[in-house]
């Protein structure tokens, strides 16, 4: 090893037949573990490989989302959707998202393009023709997702299985 020395802060996301995560020490490959931000708390840290790479599968791997697309991520001030407008922005996306009016000023700081306050909106009267939509919530929202995507949208899940007979059902 030799990008660390004794006393780094480091957080890690151990390969996935890795064993021992709660554990206060764990021996790990160097390739699963990065230097901890000093901005940063311990707990931050930790949270940060699985959200970072969940929104990372979910955008890129599964949705292959591309410039210029229209992306609608569900709990935009969550672990998840924080990450997911910064990516979605970096690649060059238009981003719509939900939170509360609490986060509105966050998740506009993080790069989203259109803001819906979730309490007191009604995104499925806001949005049309969306190309992905990075689901988080309940079935009720689901149903309702998949009705502001455009034919041959993409709805990706992070919350449960969607169900493809109501997809073929609205079309989607």
């Amino acid at each position: 090893v030799r990008q660390f020395k004794p006393g780094d802060e480091v957080y890690a996301r151990p390969d996935k037949d890795r064993i021992g995560t709660f554990a206060e020490f764990i021996a790990v490959s160097d390739k699963d573990v990065s230097l901890k931000p000093k901005s940063i708390s311990m707990e931050e840290a930790a949270s940060l490989p699985l959200v970072g790479l969940t929104a990372w599968q979910a955008l890129i791997g599964k949705a292959e989302l591309k410039k210029g697309q229209r992306i609608f991520i569900q709990a935009g001030s969550g672990g998840v959707g924080t990450f997911a407008i910064q990516l979605a922005k970096h690649l060059g996306a238009t981003v719509a998202t939900s939170t509360s009016a609490a986060n509105l000023d966050l998740v506009k700081s993080l790069g989203a393009d259109i803001v819906i306050d979730y309490k007191k909106d009604d995104f499925e009267g806001m949005l049309k023709d969306y190309d992905v939509v990075l689901h988080s919530q309940d079935g009720k929202t689901m149903e309702k997702s998949m009705r502001i995507l455009k034919k041959g949208g993409k709805l990706i899940s992070i919350s449960g299985p969607p169900d493809s007979d109501f997809a073929k059902e609205i079309g989607a």
